[in-house]
């Protein structure tokens, strides 16, 4: 007998595997952090609550883990702001123009932080 390689979206959670079970509760607990392991375990029909808190405890870990390691706690620009300086770098260098040097980075930089009402940071930091 063939196995299928996708199950049917119409089947119920009572019949997955508990391999199954247990990715699809966790995804739920990654998308609702609020909510409690032993209801999501109720919720998937898992008869084990503790391997769900066990595996949840886990994952918390490495997302943890994961934001620390890459860094990014000391970011000072929001998305948008960080591509303005991209594009005004992009600009100074188009058209006969010799490029941004990183004094003019700088200088961009601290004025997008004074519009804003933000501590100037030093020429060291940058």
């Amino acid at each position: 007998m063939a196995r299928l390689s996708n199950r049917p979206k119409n089947t119920l959670h009572s019949y997955l595997p508990e391999k199954d079970k247990l990715q699809l509760a966790l995804q739920w607990l990654c998308d609702n952090p609020t909510e409690h392991p032993t209801s999501v375990a109720c919720i998937y029909h898992i008869q084990k609550e503790n391997s769900v808190m066990r595996a949840w405890s886990r994952e918390r870990k490495r997302m943890q883990d994961r934001m620390l390691k890459y860094g990014g706690q000391n970011k000072i620009f929001c998305l948008d702001q960080h591509q303005d300086m991209i594009r005004y770098a992009a600009d100074q260098a188009t058209n006969g123009g010799k490029g941004a040097t990183k004094q003019m980075l700088y200088n961009c930089a601290m004025w997008l932080r004074v519009q804003e009402n933000k501590v100037v940071l030093s020429w060291r930091w940058f």
